[in-house]
């Protein structure tokens, strides 16, 4: 693909659907000879096509006059042209700016299509017309929301009563905390919300993982999502009554739709149990240091030391996740030191201000968040006043890691920082994190968009599910400790599952196996779309 169609794709969000997908939403979406479908993004008529096919097939003899599109996108509407568009009724307009009041556009009894997926950086323009939109449906959009939240709640209000809603949305459907507003919203609006899910990559050119949202009855309401799940697009054949869902109400991500009925039951009862925290109520959980420039701000401690800098200016320091490979961090393990001044600290000596001068050199002080900074140099005290107790990494591809601070080291912003709150044992937090509830949480809470790694941010990590805090957990450490330096993950939550699974909480084998199942269950499912699209 030419780099020119590249960067025109990501401006628009013009990553057009696959046949086999236009063709599946679109026979779920038309049932009958007169219904009306529109594509709100036409972009290469997939769905318009698939819907003249479906019409013909149901014997409406002029399909065309049933069929309507709308695109922004230039190069778009011109290739419809150029095919007459199937004789389709379109129009050259944001969608956004079409009210649904059928001057321009009628209500349709299905709206299918593939809205685009333009991150916030990219749509500043059309951002506040998105915040409108969704405020007039109750929705509050965040700063860093996607452009297809208020497109597909638009696009709700063009379906006709009683029709049906299909569409190919970004994963962040089911880990964006802004989506719950949106989802509420379309099941509030019809009578029974249905989302599709893959185990591997389906969609060519993006590397967003997707899924479908299929939506029935407009007029109607339901109380939860249903979830359905295929392999990949092969698989894909739609039912007009899912043969096997998992209902999911809004106390949970639309993953636990992928799990067992019984085991999320398990899960919510043990959520619930006195027996259990959440990792909020036991530590706070922030990002790292923002230092704006690690090559200036983090370097070895010999390479300091022989310049003559301060001890008072350094801090023990890591840099990055793999800097923690086990359950606890020792003191002679960090070999890096993290420059610490303060904000109102002028006086230099020789070496510090022939180290400074050396980074302005290098053009440090010109990267954003040291030039917003005064002086440049100085790292915002509270990333810095104090070490955390612990570690939590924020993207992790096998297993998220929790480990004891014991070299009392400072990190930087792909690390996140654990201060406890009511003088919980770090090591014992450390080791007691490796059992099948609490890494079951971590996924259900946690956020994967396709390239198989699991992302925490700090409130979703303050929701995790720990066991409650036990004097006994510490002796658990040093095994904890091994286990994971040698990657030997599953003989590690087979030890933490019996002592505190079993022993603490008193659940049956059968119980502990479901939790792992689970667990095993969504890696497997977020790893595996990783490992297939770099082969």
């Amino acid at each position: 693909m030419a780099v020119t169609e590249i960067s025109h794709r990501k401006h628009f969000g013009a990553y057009y659907t696959p046949p086999a997908m236009a063709q599946a939403l679109i026979d779920w979406a038309v049932r009958s000879p007169a219904d009306t479908v529109l594509d709100p993004s036409f972009g290469g008529l997939a769905f318009l096509t698939a819907a003249n096919r479906r019409l013909r097939e149901l014997g409406c003899p002029q399909p065309a006059l049933q069929l309507y599109g709308t695109d922004l996108d230039e190069a778009a509407f011109a290739k419809a042209a150029d095919v007459a568009a199937l004789g389709a009724t379109l129009v050259h307009r944001d969608f956004l700016r079409i009210a649904a009041d059928g001057r321009l556009l009628p209500r349709t009894t299905a709206v299918v299509g593939n809205p685009p997926y333009v991150r916030y950086q990219s749509w500043k323009e059309a951002r506040e017309r998105g915040r409108v939109i969704a405020a007039n449906h109750g929705v509050r959009l965040t700063r860093m929301a996607s452009s297809w939240a208020p497109l597909l709640l638009h696009a709700a209000d063009f379906v006709a009563p009683g029709g049906r809603l299909a569409q190919v949305l970004p994963a962040e459907l089911i880990h964006a905390q802004y989506s719950e507003g949106v989802l509420d919203t379309i099941c509030a609006g019809f009578g029974r919300v249905v989302v599709a899910m893959f185990d591997e990559h389906v969609f060519p050119g993006a590397q967003e993982e997707v899924v479908l949202l299929l939506a029935d009855n407009r007029g109607g309401h339901t109380d939860g999502v249903e979830v359905l799940s295929f392999r990949d697009l092969a698989d894909l054949a739609i039912p007009s009554v899912p043969k096997r869902t998992q209902h999911v109400d809004s106390e949970h991500k639309l993953l636990a739709g992928l799990l067992e009925p019984g085991t999320v039951a398990l899960y919510d009862r043990l959520r619930a149990s006195d027996q259990t925290r959440l990792l909020g109520e036991l530590a706070s959980v922030d990002i790292g240091a923002v230092t704006g420039s690690n090559e200036f701000f983090i370097r070895p401690a010999n390479e300091l030391s022989a310049r003559g800098i301060p001890e008072g200016l350094l801090r023990p320091a890591i840099a990055k996740a793999t800097e923690i490979p086990g359950a606890r961090l020792r003191t002679d393990e960090v070999s890096r030191r993290m420059l610490v001044v303060e904000a109102k600290s002028y006086a230099h000596t020789h070496a510090m201000s022939a180290l400074i001068s050396e980074g302005e050199t290098a053009g440090f002080h010109e990267r954003y968040k040291c030039r917003i900074r005064t002086p440049w140099y100085a790292i915002p005290a509270p990333q810095v006043a104090s070490p955390p107790h612990l570690f939590l990494t924020y993207m992790s591809s096998d297993v998220p890691r929790l480990v004891a601070n014991q070299a009392a080291a400072l990190s930087t912003n792909t690390v996140h920082a654990v201060r406890l709150l009511n003088g919980t044992d770090p090591g014992g937090l450390a080791a007691s994190f490796y059992n099948s509830l609490t890494l079951l949480s971590a996924e259900l809470v946690g956020r994967s968009y396709g390239g198989g790694v699991l992302k925490l941010e700090p409130t979703e990590a303050e929701r995790i599910v720990m066991p409650r805090p036990s004097k006994a957990h510490k002796g658990l450490l040093q095994d904890a400790d091994r286990l994971l330096r040698a990657r030997r993950h599953d003989e590690l939550r087979a030890i933490i599952d019996e002592a505190i699974l079993v022993k603490d909480l008193g659940l049956s084998g059968q119980d502990v196996e479901h939790l792992r199942d689970a667990v095993d269950r969504l890696r497997g499912r977020r790893r595996a779309r990783a490992t297939r699209r770099a082969r």
